[in-house]
């Protein structure tokens, strides 16, 4: 009998030590903002736009139970993002430059994987994120088609444009280095698949958005 109290002591400090373990992860929010170089492939090697693009996200953990009481360290995480996103460039043409600039409303869904990383500082991890993405055209910012003095490419021009597609579909390349308090740093690369003028160009090319850029996440904490 007298052993019961210390029973009793034993099981609810084995509860504790299990209630310790449990962990488990909820989804996180954040912003996002990159500065990238956009330009269109196979549209007369025009120049590139410096633009900012910038947006909000969701993190939702993907977890794995590794025993009854505890969960493994979350590694992989579903990500949607929500951005406004700027594209285009400045075509070169007889008559001198004119822009083909757009922005979109940007909807990428990543899957996104962390890994332990270099021990820079304490926690620091390294990351990848890649998956498809939607765009819907809300700005364009075409260039006056009447400064063109040549006939010809002016009307090429002009019928081109009015194949414009408002809808833009790729896929997002995403690698990145994640410090304590939610900064994240990243290197991201965006490849359009959509023929933004649908086989309109003059030499019937596929015209494809790509950008290229650097930015930053934070991950509110909570």
């Amino acid at each position: 009998m007298k052993a019961l109290p210390l029973v009793f002591l034993t099981l609810i400090a084995g509860m504790s030590a299990n209630a310790q373990i449990v962990k488990k992860a909820y989804p996180e929010y954040g912003i996002s903002a990159n500065v990238h170089y956009s330009t269109i492939t196979g549209f007369g090697g025009g120049s590139g736009r410096i633009v900012p693009d910038i947006g909000v996200f969701a993190q939702i953990p993907i977890q794995t139970r590794s025993s009854l009481y505890s969960y493994n360290p979350v590694h992989l995480y579903i990500v949607p993002q929500i951005e406004y996103s700027m594209r285009g460039e400045t075509r070169e043409t007889k008559s001198g430059d004119v822009n083909f600039h757009y922005n979109y409303i940007n909807i990428p869904i990543y899957a996104k994987y962390y890994i332990k990383g270099f021990n820079i500082v304490k926690g620091d991890k390294i990351f990848a994120m890649v998956g498809p993405e939607i765009g819907f055209n809300v700005v364009k910012n075409e260039g006056d088609l009447a400064n063109i003095s040549d006939t010809e490419e002016r009307m090429s021009l002009k019928n081109t444009l009015e194949n414009f597609n408002e809808i833009s579909f790729g896929v997002s390349v995403v690698g990145g280095y994640s410090f304590p308090f939610g900064l994240e740093g990243f290197v991201r690369l965006d490849k359009g698949f959509t023929d933004i003028y649908r086989g309109a160009t003059e030499d019937g090319a596929r015209a494809n958005h790509i950008k290229l850029g650097v930015g930053i996440n934070w991950v509110i904490p909570y």
